[in-house]
């Protein structure tokens, strides 16, 4: 899976810049829920997709709810000001101490050392875009996936009670992969199409873009392969296909990076030397963003994305 230092190459500078670009205490970098409504605002989309997970897992005030790769909070805190009580783990310092100075309960933490020892056991688990990193390449490579997605799901099922629900939010491979049906079995063939010098916003050249900019993470290969590994533990209350929703919802941020009333690239480029340092991470985010990298992988369907809520078995 991402380890610390790689959720650290992709998070931790993105404290400054990604709440200053959406102007919020608590930025949200997961897909917001439009459900075909494109003229909703950034702001409302995301809100819509805070209400539906607290109603997907049949929230009430007081209910105790973990966060499995919380973010800088933005789900802890609409919990806690719906009355009720969020823990969030992760894997970033700098979200776990943005949640701690607000006053969450935050904690440096990977899910794969938890047990019921730590927090005790939750009325509800969500996980919002965490989940796509908890499998690297060479993890893939080495015919690990499925365990390890199996051992998530059994962790979720030991926090939870009977009837418990877990909200999973995550990215998958879509139908258009530059490597067809077949998924290479080695990391050289993986790596011979991941091209930086492939033509500018070719396949290849953007999926290196992006999986750039997320070392360490490798996707599910879909939607039936995490309900495969889930079934053991929980049944399947809902579904539903975010792929359009999160075309709209990087649109949107990437409007916000951009507005400074010129409109230009020039922004997004002095912003993010200034909080990525000019580093290996800020040039990711530079090209990533400058060639719409994040659109072309969901327009292109070589990402797709869903929300799945379960229930665990009795």
């Amino acid at each position: 899976m991402a380890l610390l230092k790689d959720i650290q190459f992709s998070y931790d500078d993105l404290d400054g810049f990604f709440g200053k670009a959406l102007g919020t205490e608590y930025p949200d970098f997961t897909c917001a829920l439009y459900n075909g409504d494109f003229t909703l605002t950034l702001d409302e989309a995301q809100k819509r997709k805070r209400d539906f997970v607290l109603n997907s897992l049949q929230f009430e005030r007081g209910k105790k709810i973990l966060d499995i790769g919380c973010g800088w909070g933005n789900m802890l805190n609409w919990i806690r000001e719906k009355g009720g009580a969020g823990v969030g783990v992760t894997l970033s310092p700098a979200q776990a101490r943005r949640c701690q100075k607000n006053g969450l309960e935050a904690h440096l933490k990977d899910w794969k050392e938890m047990s019921q020892t730590d927090f005790g056991r939750f009325d509800g688990i969500v996980s919002l875009g965490a989940f796509e990193h908890f499998c690297s390449m060479e993890e893939f490579v080495g015919g690990k996936q499925e365990r390890i997605y199996s051992n998530f799901m059994k962790l979720c099922s030991d926090l939870l009670p009977s009837k418990g629900r877990l909200f999973l939010q995550t990215m998958t491979w879509g139908k258009n992969l530059p490597w067809g049906a077949q998924y290479p079995t080695k990391m050289e063939e993986f790596k011979k199409l991941l091209d930086p010098r492939a033509p500018l916003r070719s396949d290849e050249r953007t999926l290196y873009l992006v999986v750039s900019f997320f070392p360490g993470s490798f996707l599910p290969k879909g939607k039936e392969q995490i309900l495969e590994t889930a079934s053991p533990y929980f049944n399947v209350v809902n579904e539903s296909n975010g792929r359009l929703d999160y075309l709209q919802t990087v649109r949107k941020w990437e409007e916000a990076m951009l507005k400074n009333g010129s409109g230009s690239s020039q922004f997004t480029l002095k912003v993010l030397a200034k909080y990525c340092f000019g580093g290996p991470q800020g040039r990711a985010w530079i090209n990533t963003i400058k060639e719409s990298a994040m659109m072309h992988v969901f327009a292109g369907q070589i990402f797709d994305h869903y929300r799945l809520v379960f229930e665990k078995k009795d």
